[in-house]
């Protein structure tokens, strides 16, 4: 192509200016919502990059994250966002439920403790979640009666799933 033919080519396709931060976590979350899960994993790095203390940011790549079983990623976003948010109690169960599954297991506990002392919502799955982790590891850490009160509160729901009853178990033969 000669270079009078490449000015002209330039000229027809306009300059793209680059996208405003904005318009990145738009269509961030719009992958998200379509399940197109690699393209918001992208953009929401891409957001991040711009924007660190993008709280939501860093929130919605650890839900991704944790949802695709990798923890080691959702973990260091949810570090992000309890370092961001120290009181959200929902990032700091999810950051302990992400430690859990990379064997991190003491500051799995202090994380799992510090959702449930901030008030993980009532009713929602990730909160029993949360709780019985807890009461796992403090069976794990020999702190066998705080376990076994956290365990009675699944008793007192009438949770009889062969989880909560082996944690039971465990708890019990100490």
């Amino acid at each position: 192509m000669c270079a009078l033919s490449q000015a002209q080519e330039t000229r027809k396709a306009p300059a793209r200016a680059p996208a405003t931060f904005d318009q990145i976590a738009k269509r961030a979350n719009q992958a998200r919502e379509a399940d197109r899960l690699g393209e918001a994993i992208d953009l929401y790095q891409q957001g991040l990059r711009m924007r660190p203390n993008w709280a939501e940011g860093w929130w919605n790549l650890g839900t991704i994250f944790y949802d695709q079983d990798r923890y080691t990623e959702g973990r260091d976003a949810f570090r992000h966002v309890v370092a961001l948010d120290p009181k959200n109690a929902a990032a700091s169960g999810l950051l302990g439920l992400c430690e859990f599954q990379t064997r991190e297991y003491q500051r799995s506990l202090v994380d799992l403790q510090r959702a449930r002392l901030l008030g993980m919502p009532r009713g929602q799955q990730v909160t029993s979640v949360v709780r019985y982790h807890a009461a796992i590891l403090m069976t794990r850490f020999e702190q066998f009666e705080v376990a076994y009160d956290i365990l009675r509160e699944f008793a007192a729901e009438g949770d009889e799933s062969p989880n909560v009853i082996e944690a039971f178990g465990l708890n019990i033969l100490r």
